[in-house]
């Protein structure tokens, strides 16, 4: 079976992501970081992908999103094969709906 590139990133646009599904712990810093995972199941594959925020906090209660960048890929068919290294992050971020 050949990889179809074109139906991993469907799936990865499909899947909504909203900036407050992020975590982030106001410490010693006014910038955090936080992880989200998402798996996602697409016709042929198993996606797993993790986005990281990165946050400037404006006051205790209050933060910016100032960069998401993708973290994490892991594409497994339902064979079992893992395909990795087919993606340059950044092809990722730059089609993500956030």
């Amino acid at each position: 079976m050949d990889f179809d590139k074109k139906q991993v990133l469907d799936a990865i646009l499909k899947n909504k992501m909203y900036s407050d599904e992020f975590e982030h712990n106001l410490e010693d810093s006014r910038t955090t970081f936080a992880c989200k995972k998402y798996e996602i199941e697409s016709e042929l594959y198993n996606i797993i992908i993790e986005f990281e925020e990165e946050a400037y906090w404006n006051d205790v209660d209050e933060y910016v999103s100032q960069n998401v960048k993708v973290v994490w890929l892991s594409v497994i068919d339902f064979d079992g094969r893992e395909w990795e290294h087919l993606f340059d992050y950044d092809e990722i971020e730059f089609s993500v709906d956030y």
